[in-house]
């Protein structure tokens, strides 16, 4: 697996699985915030980083199964 800014090129890798970089997303979501203002953006946002924030306090850094289930449905 392969983390990644989502650079076109990348795509092409195709002997890999992908992944986008949390930061990457987080500032192209923060210029789709300020440019358009759009409340999908800023709800994206706001749920990547409490996602995070559970996270990050975790010894295991990873989502319980319910977790990951309702982050999806969110």
């Amino acid at each position: 697996m392969i983390i990644h800014d989502c650079w076109a090129s990348y795509l092409s890798y195709d002997q890999c699985g992908h992944g986008l970089c949390g930061s990457h997303l987080l500032r192209e979501l923060t210029f789709v915030i300020d440019a358009n203002n759009y409340a999908w953006a800023a709800n994206m946002k706001r749920l990547l980083q409490e996602t995070c924030a559970i996270v990050a306090k975790r010894q295991s850094k990873r989502l319980t199964g319910n977790e990951y289930k309702n982050l999806q449905k969110r």
